[in-house]
């Protein structure tokens, strides 16, 4: 799932982030949100930007998505339509454990 929040108060942008920490092959949310209707108008490995009916959405990596001059309700079903598709290409960040010092491998 996701959260929708505003950078300030008086913003009329908001963004959208992942609950969990994902990571997002951009160039499969493209071909995903292309499909759905979106026209992606530039796509890199860092940043994607997307057009539809005059909405703009730009997409990261991290899967946080920001979108200019709407209103709440327009970002929420902005939030619906989409986060399917950053779902469906999502992977779980795996968690950055240590690794045991070669010492304690062989310790008795």
């Amino acid at each position: 799932m996701y959260r929708i929040g505003k950078p300030c108060a008086t913003s009329k942008s908001y963004f959208i982030t992942p609950e969990e920490e994902i990571e997002v092959d951009l160039e499969e949310l493209a071909k995903e949100l292309e499909s759905m209707g979106w026209n992606p108008k530039k796509v890199t490995k860092v940043i994607s930007v997307f057009e539809k009916n005059g909405l703009r959405i730009s997409a990261f990596p991290t899967g946080k998505l920001i979108v200019r001059e709407v209103d709440e309700e327009v970002v929420r079903r902005i939030a619906e339509e989409v986060w399917k598709a950053v779902e469906k290409v999502a992977r779980r960040k795996r968690s950055r454990l240590p690794c045991p010092s070669r010492s304690s491998l062989f310790a008795p």
